[in-house]
């Protein structure tokens, strides 16, 4: 071996020394920097967490975690506030990269997907918010706070066989009986499957429903309007009729499919007996008082449909319905007297002339019957 081979190799070992030195010296630095980091920001942090002083604790975090790129769980909570500012978009960049990261052990992987559908649900992709949420339930199939979460996706998805079966399972966590809401979510399975016109698939979740509720108003309506649909007239004034015997308050939201339906199949004169059986329970009952009061005016008993919203009035005298119906037949009959104070009467009660349900959780207002509030998303909340 020549000299100049000789020194080549030993200038090699030489810069590889140096090399390694050089390592071993940024690593010892980093390692006495980690060794220095203060774990005080963090616990000031989660204190201001605690205490509900979300943009301190923002600042401490980003503190952290610019001091200690280790600290996962910082990451994470600071991913999570992101998102709770709207600035998603940045929320889910930071939980992406922390999904990317090797040796997270099992929770911590668990904690970070949760928080990856969160941000997918809050930026409108709630296919894939889904998917993870219910990958992670079925790793923690006792997860509350999961299930309620894909349970408020699945309703505004309207997903109601699924919300069907992770109502169940809440309830199950709750041990509360919500036999009332499952009867609903059947009610509207059934009525997407009459929107197909799948007339008797919608039926059997109908029937369904009445199994956990046999009071659930919307059921029998909608069981009686799936046998019209398909001509079963008999049958549809059969739950139709059952609703009234069940719920005889609630028995006005089916008084005009009756009707009609008793005109078809030539029963329209046993409209009167329906009536008169509701008012022997309840005589101030006036919405069936209006429906009765209809009845004589159709068949020309003028009198007695005077007199029927004369008592209505009585009960309520700002019911607008019958107020109009009463001012028309007075001045059909020469009663112009009477007709004119009926109009002074009807002009007070003009700004509350339309019926309204309201919700007893929020008190939203609405001129239909509904059995899902839209601002508040609570089930059966109208106290229909």
């Amino acid at each position: 071996m020549s000299a100049l081979d000789a020194n080549q190799i030993l200038s090699l070992i030489a810069a590889t020394l140096f090399l390694l030195l050089i390592i071993l010296f940024f690593w010892s630095r980093a390692q006495r920097f980690k060794k220095k980091t203060s774990p005080q920001k963090y616990i000031e942090a989660l204190k201001a967490l605690i205490a509900g002083e979300e943009n301190l604790a923002f600042e401490k975090l980003r503190e952290v975690v610019l001091e200690d790129t280790d600290n996962i769980d910082a990451y994470l909570k600071l991913g999570d506030l992101f998102r709770k500012r709207n600035r998603t978009d940045k929320a889910l960049e930071v939980h992406r990269q922390l999904s990317f990261r090797p040796n997270l052990d099992a929770k911590t992987k668990f904690e970070v997907k949760k928080s990856l559908a969160l941000d997918y649900l809050s930026l409108g992709k709630n296919d894939k918010g889904v998917a993870i949420l219910e990958e992670l339930l079925q790793e923690d199939k006792e997860s509350s706070g999961l299930a309620e979460t894909l349970l408020e996706e699945y309703e505004k998805n309207q997903d109601w066989e699924k919300a069907f079966e992770i109502r169940k399972q809440v309830s199950r966590h709750k041990g509360e009986k919500e036999d009332a809401i499952l009867a609903i979510y059947k009610v509207w399975e059934g009525n997407q499957k009459a929107e197909l016109g799948e007339y008797h698939q919608a039926r059997l979740a109908y029937k369904e429903a009445l199994h956990y509720d046999e009071t659930c108003v919307p059921a029998y309506i909608y069981l009686g309007d799936a046998y019209y649909q398909d001509r079963r007239l008999e049958e549809a004034v059969e739950f139709w009729k059952k609703l009234i015997e069940i719920k005889p308050e609630a028995g006005y939201l089916v008084f005009e499919r009756l009707e009609k339906t008793m005109f078809e199949i030539g029963k329209y004169q046993e409209m009167a007996e329906i009536y008169h059986g509701i008012l022997k329970e309840n005589p101030k009952d006036v919405k069936t008082l209006y429906a009765l009061a209809n009845i004589y005016e159709k068949k020309g008993n003028v009198k007695a449909a005077i007199e029927t919203l004369t008592d209505l009035l009585e009960i309520d005298s700002d019911y607008y319905p019958a107020m109009k119906n009463l001012m028309k037949l007075y001045k059909q009959n020469g009663l112009a007297d009477k007709a004119f104070r009926v109009t002074y009467q009807l002009l007070d009660c003009l700004p509350n002339r339309f019926e309204t349900y309201t919700c007893n959780n929020c008190s939203f207002s609405a001129t239909e019957p509904v059995w899902l509030c839209p601002q508040c998303r609570k089930i059966n909340s109208f106290n229909i």
